[in-house]
């Protein structure tokens, strides 16, 4: 070896772990000033978060309304099947 000793090899050892996983100045600089980038992040964030939640919202509305109109059409085909008459309303329009 060339003089150096266990305890120096180490130390260097940790000071370039500690290098190669350290931030770069510059990111570490932008970061300390709470620099407007990680707020733009978040509102991209905020904003296709909102905007999966408005999409599952609209799948939820359209699921419940089919499945209303389903079973109202499911009923009258059932009173149909059962050989009744009047299972649907008929409107018949007012004579003048």
């Amino acid at each position: 070896m060339t003089g150096k000793t266990v305890a120096n090899l180490a130390q260097d050892a940790l000071l370039c772990r500690r290098a190669a996983s350290a931030e770069p100045p510059l990111v570490r600089a932008n970061n300390m000033r709470g620099n407007d980038l990680g707020e733009h992040e978040d509102s991209e964030r905020r904003t296709a978060a909102l905007m999966g939640f408005v999409v599952i919202l609209v799948l939820a509305i359209a699921g419940v309304i089919l499945v209303r109109e389903l079973r109202n059409k499911a009923n009258l085909e059932d009173c149909l099947m059962a050989g009744r008459h009047n299972c649907a309303p008929i409107e018949v329009p007012l004579r003048p």
